[in-house]
């Protein structure tokens, strides 16, 4: 908590709020995350190199009445 600004935690809000708006596809530390979010509590280490990412919401931009709705209550929370 001691740490200046830029080399602080961030709040459990400020976390929510980024992990929305970044660019994860691009991001510079993408691999070290993802092996970290991969391997929190687990006993044995999964080893994530040779794992790839695929997109989980509809990439067109066509989308359904449902798909909006969905979407839209994902950016409000």
């Amino acid at each position: 908590m001691l740490l200046p600004t830029y080399r602080r935690f961030p709040t459990d809000k400020e976390f929510q709020r980024e992990i929305k708006l970044r660019n994860l596809y691009q991001f510079r530390s993408r691999s070290y995350w993802l092996r970290r979010l991969e391997n929190h509590g687990r006993k044995e280490r999964v080893v994530i190199e040779d794992y790839t990412i695929e997109h989980i919401l509809p990439q067109n931009e066509v989308l359904s009445k449902e798909w909006q709705n969905v979407l839209v209550r994902l950016q409000m929370n």
